[in-house]
């Protein structure tokens, strides 16, 4: 399992204007990718706690907890969920100064772990600036590349706030793989899409803290993520119930009401989610409830959500 980093070196960069040569990747974030339940308690806490190390790698059982982080692409689907919060690598390491090469794991893509300390072990020192490695940092130009024939993963004993995030976004979830229990997982072969939705209706649901996601671009406009889960959750609204009330977007206690069809929604519990969207006058008025919720709960602007649908 022990291997040496030097089998999986970058490659150079290319000079080929355009392209980019896989074995010398370049990369500026790391992610940290969660099943959709899992990712609402990390919301709630505001913070990405370090975790128990429970698979094949050598350092199980040492005492040594982590945040797993990757510039992978899952290809596919990821195995780990379908929530990802992105982090600038460099802000990342802004605290840690110790680096460790730690192994390889035999996959059918090889895994290439590095710890990331502020503490000191007895393990091989990986320098990420002399590029015979498969993370190469190059210092000068203050550039980031990896070799892209193998995963590069990051274990990061730390914990990780998500105010210092830089991206929230909605993944698909492999079909094929999981990496809690691949014949039990109820979010196997989830889409990004699908999987958004239900996450936005638990967010809003629960009213959990805005400053823990970052669905907004820079320019102040929603991400593709949050423009396509909440597509997907604002058509699954519509046949919820034969809407026979008398409660409008206006009422006061529509907010609450939709508070609880969405959270309803996202548990799977159909009787709840009739039951409370039947108080509406409308689909429509219980959509524009559950967009302005969800706005109020993300510190989105007013409408920014109602013209998606």
């Amino acid at each position: 399992m022990l291997e040496s980093w030097r089998e999986y070196p970058v490659g150079k960069p290319s000079d080929r204007l355009g392209w980019v040569e896989k074995s010398c990747t370049p990369f500026e974030t790391v992610s940290h990718i969660s099943h959709w339940r899992q990712a609402l308690c990390i919301c709630r806490d505001g913070v990405i706690k370090p975790r128990v190390i429970c698979d094949e790698s050598r350092l199980k059982g040492k005492g040594i907890t982590v945040v797993w982080l990757s510039p992978n692409d899952w290809h596919g689907g990821s195995r780990y969920g379908n929530v990802e919060f992105d982090f600038k690598l460099n802000q990342v390491l802004n605290r840690h100064l110790n680096f460790y090469w730690v192994e390889t794991i035999p996959y059918r893509v090889p895994a290439c772990r590095i710890l990331i300390t502020s503490k000191e072990y007895k393990l091989e020192v990986y320098n990420p600036e002399d590029g015979k490695g498969p993370w190469w940092f190059d210092r000068p130009a203050n550039k980031h590349y990896r070799n892209g024939y193998v995963t590069l993963e990051f274990m990061l004993e730390d914990e990780l706030a998500l105010d210092g995030a830089a991206e929230t976004r909605f993944i698909d979830h492999s079909d094929a793989m999981c990496c809690d229990d691949l014949f039990k997982c109820p979010d196997r072969g989830l889409s990004a899409w699908k999987a958004g939705a239900k996450f936005l209706a638990a967010y809003a649901g629960l009213g959990l803290p805005a400053k823990s996601l970052k669905l907004v671009d820079s320019c102040g406009d929603a991400s593709n993520s949050l423009q396509s889960s909440w597509r997907k959750l604002g058509l699954k609204l519509y046949p919820l119930a034969e809407f026979q009330g008398t409660v409008t977007a206006q009422s006061a206690e529509a907010n609450k009401l939709a508070r609880v069809v969405m959270k309803a929604l996202a548990e799977g519990d159909d009787a709840q989610c009739k039951q409370n969207a039947n108080s509406f006058q409308s689909a429509e008025e219980l959509v524009a409830t559950c967009a302005s919720v969800i706005e109020d709960t993300l510190s989105l602007p007013k409408d920014m959500l109602l013209p998606d649908l």
